[in-house]
């Protein structure tokens, strides 16, 4: 009668069990995606605060203010 062989034990078997079940690091492809979304995001946030600073000094210039808001 043939017995089955039992799992190797110890740590490298250990090692093997948990190597297995780890996610893979994510792809450089991952992170560029990401990054180039992000890039986005900073330019479109940018433009929009150079628009608000503009809409800003129009609306001081209307109520009799000489600039913007720095100052005060």
């Amino acid at each position: 009668m043939k017995t089955e062989p039992s799992k190797p034990k110890g740590r490298q078997a250990m090692d093997r069990d948990t190597a297995s079940h780890e996610p893979e690091f994510p792809s450089a492809r991952y992170f560029q995606i990401h990054f180039e979304h992000l890039e986005g995001l900073l330019l479109d946030t940018r433009q929009h605060l150079e628009a608000l600073k503009q809409q800003v000094s129009d609306v001081c210039q209307s109520v009799g203010g000489k600039g913007g808001p720095e100052e005060g």
